[in-house]
């Protein structure tokens, strides 16, 4: 069975940054770095090739906290075996959601998000063993790169800890944060209508807490069936289905 994260403390959060900085930790607000929430660190050093790849400060994280996530669930990085943060082999198993995109977007490894369901991921072809890679902020509903880090250390420090910027996006997470009192893990909110059928627009519609797969799994639908068009026009609906393995599915009726 998966242990809980432990609560924040006025001490933990800082005694792991000071762990994975080497007693020069980053500058982190106070109340930021508070709503902190470590898990027990990831066991052993052997765990596979995929995990050798990973920037050796990703790798050095994990030891000590194998997932974490900030402000109540509003922002969170996975762990790598740790089914309570959500475990990283488990979220790119192509099975779980990506299968709804088809090939898009090529060669990601998510390994944290947002609530909102923004991912955080490298590309694999910029991965080495030991070596940087950037971090890409990819938008939960194209799958498109909306800004980059140079490296881990620029994300965690610009990125996650320091990331929070006082904007709408970060304001609607604020707000709904505030109504709900927090986030499970699993579970993202979503925009009761897709982006992608408001123009683009997204503060005219509410938003609603789903599984996080069954949200990434609708975005691909609606992402494969309505991203390559011009315009809307001829839409007639949108239609729920189950499919053969018993997925909830959406699809795109025109006439």
């Amino acid at each position: 069975m998966s242990k809980k994260p432990s609560k924040p403390t006025s001490s933990a959060p800082r005694k792991f940054l000071d762990a994975l900085y080497g007693g020069t930790p980053l500058k982190v607000d106070g109340a930021i770095l508070d709503s902190l929430r470590l898990h027990d660190g990831l066991a052993g050093d052997d765990h596979g090739p995929l995990f050798a790849r990973l920037p050796e400060r990703h790798r050095q994280m994990l030891a000590l906290s194998d997932g974490l996530d900030l402000l109540a669930g509003s922002y969170r990085l996975f762990g790598w075996d740790n089914d309570a943060a959500r475990s990283m082999r488990w979220w790119n198993d192509v099975e779980t959601w990506k299968f709804a995109w088809g090939d898009h977007p090529p060669g990601y490894l998510c390994f944290g998000e947002s609530v909102l369901g923004n991912q955080f991921a490298y590309r694999e072809d910029e991965l080495s063993k030991g070596g940087a890679a950037k971090v890409y902020e990819l938008y939960a509903v194209t799958l498109e790169p909306i800004c980059h880090y140079h490296n881990f250390d620029h994300f965690l420090d610009g990125g996650f800890l320091n990331g929070v910027r006082n904007d709408a996006y970060h304001g609607r997470i604020a707000q709904a944060r505030h109504q709900l009192g927090g986030f499970e893990l699993d579970k993202h909110l979503a925009y009761a209508v897709s982006p992608l059928l408001t123009g683009g627009a997204v503060d005219v519609q509410q938003l609603m807490i789903m599984s996080a797969s069954s949200h990434m799994i609708v975005n691909g639908d609606l992402w494969r069936q309505i991203a390559h068009r011009d315009s809307l026009t001829g839409l007639k609906g949108i239609e729920d289905y189950v499919d053969s393995k018993g997925r909830s599915r959406l699809r795109v009726q025109w006439s």
